[in-house]
């Protein structure tokens, strides 16, 4: 909107980027940083292949994790014929204890398909690492379950690599090799793929839609006399993205009259995804490195809440005094 362009455009919020290293041809740049770089030395067969294996599935299902909401995962089960499941379970028992580990291992990984960057060939060695110790008895069930199976595996794998790359995040903060510099700027039109009109204050004529909780809470934000103006932020490469050992896109990015930035990312007490806490995390690292005295992020539950997250109504008495 005209009305807010002027303040808009003196908006830059800062992401993290990672220093490159420096050669005889080349000077220090900034890089944006990803959860790929700081999985550069991430060696997954060197890690602990300790897992419990125990649990069984009534049926053979392939998980197929499938993307939701802003990078959260949710898992999809599809089906497998038992005859299917049979046929394969009696080939598997006709090979050697070696073929058994790398057939199954083979179909484990097929599976699992991806996990951040980590490349298929490390993903297979890692699954044999797991199952070269199993007894032939044990094999076969799992080769039963393939579905099953190989989520457990998908989950420490992604656990694996996300306890490194925060620990290289961390340990990169302390070296002072990843900084937070400005980067984003609001852009002039934006085309979101379906769009929501009728809450005051809003940055642009028509914003990217929202559910029942997230209209709720922006409609108390931007009800309140110390708001300039909200965003709807988008995701996927086209709004403000907080990256760092995960990728983040709040919900929401509320310009001050005292000239703070808020951004807000809600949390329906029906959609409490796994990826919370560590967004949480994220969050007030980037409020702290941003620089406190600009820039809030809050984490905002219709009740119950983590550690550190606030209800709406909390949210609403900290930013009615931000004039």
């Amino acid at each position: 909107k005209e009305v807010f362009k002027d303040e808009a455009e003196k908006v830059k919020l800062p992401s993290f980027h990672i220093k490159s290293t420096p050669s005889l041809i080349e000077e220090e740049t900034l890089v944006p940083l990803t959860k790929g770089l700081l999985l550069k030395g991430f060696e997954l067969d060197k890690q602990d292949s300790t897992i419990d294996l125990t649990r069984t599935a009534s049926k053979m299902a392939a998980v197929d994790l499938t993307e939701g909401r802003k990078n959260e995962f949710t898992p999809e089960y599809k089906y497998v014929d038992n005859h299917v499941r049979e046929k394969f379970a009696e080939y598997i028992a006709t090979l050697s204890a070696e073929g058994k580990v790398n057939q199954v291992a083979g179909r484990l990984a097929a599976h699992i398909r991806k996990v951040d960057d980590i490349s298929h060939k490390q993903i297979e060695r890692y699954i044999r690492k797991i199952l070269s110790p199993l007894s032939s008895e044990k094999l076969t069930d799992i080769s039963a379950y393939e579905g099953f199976y190989a989520g457990l595996i998908k989950k420490k794998i992604s656990d694996l690599a996300d306890a490194y790359a925060i620990d290289e995040f961390s340990k990169s903060l302390d070296k002072g090799t990843i900084v937070c510099e400005p980067s984003f700027s609001f852009p002039v039109k934006i085309q979101p793929k379906n769009t929501y009109q009728g809450i005051t204050k809003n940055l642009y004529v028509e914003e990217g839609e929202m559910n029942g909780f997230e209209r709720r809470v922006i409609n108390e934000v931007a009800n309140l006399d110390s708001v300039v103006f909200w965003h709807r932020n988008l995701e996927r490469g086209k709004g403000f993205l907080l990256n760092g050992f995960l990728n983040h896109y709040p919900d929401f990015i509320v310009k001050m009259k005292n000239g703070m930035i808020v951004l807000i990312e809600t949390k329906g007490d029906d959609r409490d995804g796994s990826d919370s806490k560590k967004k949480l995390k994220l969050g007030k690292i980037w409020q702290a490195k941003a620089g406190e005295s600009k820039y809030r992020y809050f984490m905002v539950y219709e009740s119950d809440r983590l550690e550190e997250a606030r209800t709406v109504a909390e949210l609403v008495d900290i930013l009615k005094d931000m004039k």
